[in-house]
């Protein structure tokens, strides 16, 4: 997927093609939350220590970061997706109140 990205660090990890699955249905979770022209950036990185899992979403109407660090990668995943998604859902409500 173009729109994820390893740093260098997880060139020996063991489980990269299924944390590539579990990132692109994070993914398109988000982004079926997302205004329709919304663009999806997701950046995964490891300092030796823990993994860190970075999201951008960026659309005319919404520009959004997300930043989540764990011990292990699909935790990180878990939070910065739950973080997308409550604000996003945020968002919808109050531009439907705007709208009303």
């Amino acid at each position: 997927m173009d729109n994820i990205s390893f740093s260098p660090a997880f060139e020996k990890f063991e489980d990269k093609d299924q944390l590539l699955v579990v990132c692109g249905g994070a993914i398109e979770r988000i982004t079926s939350h997302a205004p329709s022209d919304g663009l999806i950036q997701m950046k995964l990185d490891f300092d030796g220590n823990y993994f860190s899992v970075r999201v951008e979403l960026i659309s005319q109407q919404l520009m959004l970061e997300f930043e989540a660090r764990a011990s292990s990668p699909f935790i990180a995943l878990e939070d910065v997706q739950k973080a997308s998604l409550e604000k996003i859902k945020k968002w919808s409500v109050s531009r439907k109140l705007k709208v009303a």
